[in-house]
Parts: structure tokens; C-alpha cells; sequence
């Protein structure tokens, strides 16, 4: 049941849009920068394994929806040394699943907000000076399997704790 009605949901918002294929968020993803990637122990918090890609790229860069689908969550969320402002986009899969997209350290643009439909490589906001991390500026950027729950599932899973971890955050 929770399927079909999300389903209409989701068709009354972004016009029964699926994820067919995805791109990254930045026009010029780099690799083998000096940011944080995927699996890396973080020292800032307590050496837990860092769940998303910290990509280096200078303050101000444009940010891209990754896929088509609809905003969950655009704002500020915690403050450092967390996210900062935060945008979330849920995308539907074709087989009837869903990802998340996570867009760290990103402020959104006007307009971005949730239920806010969004196209693949659509400008949602722009990368943001953390005063918690001068002299690194980047996007923390994962994509996480299954519908949107709690926004405070996605901080629990940077910490590797609680029920959202069992539900595949």
C-alpha cells in the first residue's frame, strides 16, 4: 500500500518521472583530491567510516540534480562540523525502488524546496564555505538506497548508528 501511495504522490508532483540514468553533481567532478572519499576513517568523528565523497571544488560552484525527481529536503541542517545547509532528492527507479541523493554543504537556489520537482543535471544550489573547514570547501555528495525517511536517518548514517542504519542508510 505504501507504494501506490506514494506512487500517486509522486505522480501528482513530478509528473511520474523515473531516474533512467544519473550524472554527477558538479560539471567538474574531480578525482583524487584531497578531500575525504567514500570508506575513509573521519578523525572528526571519532575515525567512523565516512559514508559519502567529499569532492574539493571552490565555494560558489553550481550544484546539479543528479537525476530527475523531487526534492525532500532543502535547508539548513545542523551546523558544523555537519552539513550546513543540506538539499536531499529522492529519485524513483523503474523495477519500484527509490535512491536518495545527497547534496552536503550546498545552499539551495530559490524555488528549491520540498516536493519541488527536479530535471537530471538541473541547477539546485551552489557549493558553500563551511567556517568549520576553511581551507577545504567541497560538496559531501552519496546517494543512498531505498525511499526518503527521516532526514535525521542521513546524520545517523555519517555516524553509523541507530534504526536508519538497519534500513540501509
Amino acid at each position: 500500500m505504501r507504494c501506490v501511495w506514494f506512487f500517486v504522490l509522486w505522480c501528482s508532483y513530478a509528473h511520474a518521472q523515473f531516474a533512467d540514468s544519473f550524472v554527477l553533481p558538479l560539471e567538474q567532478y574531480p578525482k583524487n583530491d584531497a578531500c575525504y572519499a567514500w570508506g575513509y576513517q573521519n578523525p572528526d568523528f571519532g575515525n567512523q567510516r565516512h559514508v559519502a565523497d567529499d569532492a574539493c571544488t571552490p565555494e560558489g560552484t553550481p550544484v546539479l540534480a543528479v537525476a530527475d525527481g523531487v526534492i525532500r529536503f532543502a535547508g539548513q541542517y545542523k551546523t558544523c562540523p555537519n552539513w550546513g545547509y543540506l538539499i536531499i532528492t529522492e529519485h524513483a527507479l523503474r523495477d519500484g525502488t527509490f535512491v536518495n541523493a545527497i547534496y552536503g554543504h550546498v545552499s539551495p537556489i530559490a524555488g528549491m524546496a520540498k516536493m519541488v520537482p527536479v530535471v537530471k543535471g538541473q541547477k539546485i544550489g551552489y557549493v558553500e564555505q563551511m567556517e568549520c573547514w576553511p581551507n577545504a570547501t567541497h560538496i559531501h555528495f552519496g546517494i543512498y538506497r531505498g525511499p526518503y525517511r527521516d532526514i535525521d536517518c542521513y546524520f545517523h548514517a555519517q555516524l553509523q548508528q541507530g534504526s536508519c542504519r538497519a534500513n540501509g542508510y
